[in-house]
């Protein structure tokens, strides 16, 4: 009898929703919010926890840097925030940066405001100051001249005979701009592309679209992409989505068939039942919530999506005083460590205490974590020697080391990785996609980070909205719960 009680938990207050949604990514949040606001049920369960932020002594600390353009350089986010009531809130947690360029023998910011810029660059760059800002200027432009692409809301990546068609007649409209990108010509800053998108070797299209606009308009988010990711979740709760605890995760996935018709939770033998599944977590999480006999499906898509590097992220708390007089919120470092290649610095309060957190993230084999404890403190201390050129006092002040890879028990047990870097996928659309949106399985949708990885943040919430506006098109026409929805 005991066995059997504590296999059950009090669980979700309903049976059967419109959508359930799994994972901590930020697509699955957003569109969960977006679709409670438009009338449906939802369910959301942050199955793999990477939602939270993980706690080290008395400190709460992100897993990996979260850096994205200003919401105005990311329409369909603007769109998102004003329709869910969220557009003041998250304008409140977003705080401009400018971008520092660390050395040994030179540092200077890159402000966004044009002549500012160019006193710095003459000041620090002297004779290679004009090149630098004509570069500047020529990708700035190539990003800008790609937006009327994205404001035409195309299916990215096209799936199905339709979607492909009408791609096909949107492209050439555009053609001319996709092809005319023109990058950063400053090898420090292309290495800033792999944090802001998580992909290996970014396409041309990140490298211009994506790094331009962040540079461009630089912002931080208070509490990093859980920060952002908890502000969604308030949100979505006051909409009527069904939020499970960070403790309450997805055992499997119960199918009908080839169909998964809904999802069954550790301790709970209820089944949760639903017209749609949103996976808002990695392909290779997914899997494993798959039977195995159903699997064979999702294996070429783990297998083509394997990470063999991934972002490193080292927290360190420490007193204010202890960092550099000049060192601002956020910079980049041309590491001397050629394998460690260039280090993302960035700078934030600490919880509740007048310290600082200083996160320095670097771009690292993910074969490191095999090593354990050792191999992990052994990066650690590679990370500081490329920090003490720049910083030598610093490390002495610090009052706390910790990484996710050593110290987050869900990473640590291997549960997510916080910035995993992806390879390219040969059939990539315009280069930027990996997975489509549809998985393998009737009515279960992709929405995380791997869908058009080379976009980068703007790429998970086009992936977000996609996903929201093909199970709406589709619960209208044939909705077994529509007795709930408002009318238009």
């Amino acid at each position: 009898m005991t066995a059997v009680l504590a296999r059950r938990s009090p669980g979700p207050a309903r049976h059967v929703y419109d959508v359930i949604v799994i994972g901590g990514q930020l697509g699955g949040i957003i569109s969960a919010t977006l679709l409670a606001r438009r009338g449906m049920q939802v369910l959301f369960v942050d199955h793999d926890t990477g939602a939270a932020p993980y706690q080290h002594a008395e400190w709460k600390l992100s897993h990996a840097p979260f850096v994205i353009p200003s919401i105005k350089n990311i329409s369909v986010f603007d769109e998102i925030l004003l329709e869910v009531g969220l557009l003041p809130t998250v304008q409140r947690l977003m705080h401009p940066v400018t971008v520092q360029v660390l050395s040994a023998t030179q540092r200077f910011e890159l402000p966004s405001e044009a002549e500012a810029r160019t006193k710095e660059l003459a000041r620090a760059l002297g004779e290679g100051a004009d090149a630098f800002e004509a570069s500047w200027q020529q990708a700035t432009r190539s990003a800008s001249d790609t937006d009327p692409f994205f404001l035409a809301k195309p299916d990215l990546p096209p799936e199905g005979i339709f979607s492909r068609w009408k791609f096909r007649r949107t492209l050439p409209r555009f053609q001319e701009a996709l092809e005319a990108m023109t990058p950063l010509r400053n090898a420090t800053l292309l290495g800033l592309a792999p944090f802001l998108t998580g992909l290996e070797q970014p396409p041309p299209l990140a490298l211009s679209r994506v790094l331009a606009k962040t540079l461009g308009s630089a912002h931080v988010v208070t509490g990093g992409r859980e920060g952002l990711h908890h502000v969604f979740i308030d949100r979505a709760r006051e909409l009527g989505v069904d939020v499970l605890n960070a403790g309450d995760t997805v055992e499997a996935l119960s199918f009908d068939g080839n169909k998964p018709v809904g999802i069954r939770l550790t301790r709970n033998d209820t089944i949760y039942r639903a017209s749609f599944i949103v996976a808002g977590c990695d392909v290779a999480t997914l899997a494993g919530l798959v039977p195995e006999a159903r699997r064979k499906p999702l294996q070429k898509w783990v297998s083509a999506l394997e990470s063999k590097r991934a972002v490193f992220t080292m927290n360190v708390v420490l007193p204010e005083v202890a960092l550099p007089r000049g060192l601002g919120a956020l910079a980049v470092l041309d590491s001397p460590d050629a394998e460690l290649g260039g280090l993302l610095l960035q700078v934030s309060p600490a919880e509740s205490t007048a310290d600082r957190v200083l996160s320095l993230s670097a771009k690292v084999p993910l074969a490191l974590r095999a090593g354990g404890e050792p191999a992990v403190k052994a990066l650690m201390h590679r990370v500081w020697a490329a920090v003490d050129g720049v910083m030598p006092f610093t490390r002495s002040h610090a009052k706390l080391q910790s990484s996710a890879w050593m110290d987050a028990p869900r990473v640590v047990a291997g549960a997510f990785e916080p910035l995993p870097l992806m390879p390219s996928v040969e059939e990539s659309v315009l280069g930027v996609s990996a997975l489509t949106l549809s998985s393998p399985y009737q009515r279960l949708l992709f929405a995380n980070r791997q869908v058009l990885p080379g976009l980068g943040f703007e790429g998970e919430v086009l992936t977000a909205l996609r996903a929201v506006r093909l199970i709406e098109r589709v619960l209208h026409k044939n909705d077994p719960l529509k007795h709930r929805r408002p009318a238009a």
